[in-house]
């Protein structure tokens, strides 16, 4: 498992442990594996401080907007635990950037140009 060095980032991972531990689904295999796992480590890695920043690609218009006010142009927050839902961590992994690359979660995870975060999944389908 991938982990930054942010303790929401950790509890999102040890989310995936005690899925594993409890049998819900094999880290070794993938077996059981779905989007509500996801979404369930998400919804721990927000709680930890009521807010998770992530990449997203807006559009030019709302990326203009952004910028404008000062904020960055590429970064969205989710501000309630409800909006973490499938549709949402699904969009995660489907976005792309300009250049075609997919986008990397906001909290330190690194990424070299042209080549997949380390902190990505594929698309994830549900149980």
């Amino acid at each position: 498992m991938y982990s930054e060095s942010n303790v929401g980032s950790k509890l999102h991972e040890a989310r995936h442990g005690g899925q594993n531990a409890r049998g819900e689904l094999s880290i070794t295999t993938g077996a059981g594996y779905g989007v509500a796992d996801e979404v369930d480590a998400y919804r721990a890695q927000y709680a930890w401080n009521g807010n998770l920043r992530y990449r997203d690609n807006p559009g030019d218009a709302i990326a203009l907007q952004r910028a404008l006010r000062g904020k960055p142009m590429y970064e969205s927050t989710v501000t309630h635990l409800n909006q973490i839902t499938p549709g949402w961590v699904n969009a995660q992994y489907e976005a792309r950037d300009a250049n075609g690359n997919p986008p990397v979660p906001a909290q330190g995870c690194e990424r070299q140009v042209g080549h997949p975060s380390k902190c990505l999944e594929p698309k994830l389908e549900p149980r």
